[in-house]
């Protein structure tokens, strides 16, 4: 099903997408540190929960599997 495979597509992305945005790297003579915005911006953890896609990612994937069963 085209749908599924959309969604299941759609929240790998946003996860990416997330990953990536939510690190910045900070170069400091010989170390490298990778902070979360998150703690730093008021309210960007409201943000996080809103837009969980996980749950999303394993229902659509437990769907596709479900349907390949039954046949």
């Amino acid at each position: 099903e085209v749908f599924v495979d959309f969604l299941r597509a759609f929240s790998l992305i946003v996860v990416v997408i997330f990953h990536w945005t939510f690190t910045i790297l900070e170069f400091d003579r010989d170390v490298v540190r990778a902070n979360n915005p998150i703690g730093s911006t008021p309210g960007a953890w409201i943000v996080t929960w809103v837009l969980q896609v996980m749950p999303l990612f394993f229902f659509v994937g437990g769907y596709a599997h479900w349907i390949v069963w039954k046949k």
